[in-house]
């Protein structure tokens, strides 16, 4: 039966999704081809068979995953063999040599995958206003934190060494040492103040320290997961996580959004969904909080629980 509808509406069902995968397993099989089914991270099972593979013969991954890439770069061997990295859109095609890139990237291969996971991934929040591009031409600079970016591949690195390390993303957002994200932060909201003419939005400033602390955490066990490909064996409710209805959810900051006299006196009195820009909360950038009349910050469209729960994917938004 020939399916009419959208493929990420059928594949949105978990259901449908492993159904679909079991039949195509079936077929594949079927017709002579060897399956692996993933019961964790699909994208390391396929580097490490990969890897695997390429000590006797050239091997060709098809994909258009960016985890796929940078893991290939990161564990490529030094073998006769290499791994080529196919995918293609609806207006080229291109294929990478991961034995050229590792060559041409020397020592700097080796951060990738924390430069990927801190900049946003599958599992990691992307940083506002700093894009993938933006994030890895800071490679070349040679005052870069290479030192800094590297210990995140160091296996049971305790809390604070990771926490600190990984502050060193002001320099992502053009600080400069020993500056700090919360003066940094202080900084840039009074330059756009004085130079704007625009409410200044919450959002286009750096995370405050404290919610950058969690999302190093979450960086450093993704990139732990990525390393050792799927053995790593932290608890990930150690690292910048948390369990609700029994689901992995992340910890966005350990502090209120704003202090709580301020907050008393941004709120909003929507009878609607609070979502235009005629809620007062959401015109200043700010989720809608317990002081708000109606919704009390639980039961709208601009709620933190909200988002909190819609989190996890590339497209979130670490504020």
């Amino acid at each position: 039966m020939q399916f009419k509808s959208r493929k990420d509406i059928l594949l949105a069902n978990k259901n449908n999704k492993q159904n679909f995968i079991n039949l195509l397993g079936q077929r594949l099989v079927e017709n002579g081809y060897q399956i692996l089914n993933a019961a964790g991270d699909a994208d390391t099972l396929i580097v490490s068979t990969a890897l695997e593979s390429s000590l006797e013969n050239d091997v060709v991954i098809v994909g258009e995953d960016t985890d796929l890439l940078v893991l290939l770069c990161f564990h490529q061997l030094r073998s006769d063999y290499d791994v080529f990295f196919y995918t293609e859109t609806s207006k080229n095609a291109r294929t990478w040599s991961t034995k050229s890139l590792k060559r041409v990237l020397g020592d700097r291969s080796e951060v990738l995958p924390v430069l990927h996971a801190i900049s946003g991934c599958d599992t990691t929040s992307r940083l506002y206003g700093i894009g993938k591009s933006n994030a890895f031409s800071r490679l070349t600079e040679p005052s870069f934190c290479m030192e800094s970016l590297q210990k995140f591949n160091t296996v049971d690195l305790q809390q604070n060494d990771v926490i600190s390390a990984g502050l060193e993303v002001i320099y992502l957002y053009g600080g400069v040492p020993l500056e700090g994200l919360d003066l940094l932060r202080l900084r840039l909201y009074t330059n756009k103040s004085i130079t704007g003419n625009k409410m200044v939005q919450v959002k286009s400033l750096p995370p405050t320290s404290d919610a950058a602390s969690f999302h190093v955490m979450r960086t450093y066990y993704q990139c732990q997961e990525w390393i050792n490909l799927n053995t790593n064996s932290m608890d990930p409710l150690c690292w910048g996580w948390t369990l609700r209805d029994n689901k992995l959810m992340p910890i966005t900051s350990s502090l209120p959004p704003a202090p709580e006299n301020l907050l008393k006196i941004i709120h909003c009195n929507c009878k609607s969904n609070c979502d235009s820009r005629r809620c007062t909360c959401r015109k200043h950038g700010l989720s809608c909080s317990v002081g708000c009349g109606q919704c009390r910050g639980t039961t709208c469209t601009n709620s933190s629980i909200e988002e909190s729960e819609s989190s996890g994917s590339d497209d979130t938004v670490l504020q």
